[in-house]
């Protein structure tokens, strides 16, 4: 199964180690798409490098790839 775990980035990251421990568990159940939205290296900022529309057409592809 594709799971796709969706949580705030730019938003605010005090929620990170919740992040963490809920794609831990969603991983028992197949494979999280989104594993990146536990790392403690990203700030609210957002990710470093890729662009918004970049980030975009990946997580729609993403999506579309979720059970």
């Amino acid at each position: 199964m594709n799971i796709y775990f969706a949580a705030s980035i730019r938003g605010g990251r005090s929620d990170v180690e919740i992040y963490e421990q809920l794609i831990k568990y969603l991983s028992n159940f197949g494979e999280v798409l989104t594993e990146h939205v536990a790392d403690k290296r990203i700030t609210s900022t957002g990710e470093e490098d890729p662009a918004d529309e970049f980030i975009h057409s990946r997580d729609l592809e993403w999506l579309l790839q979720s059970d």
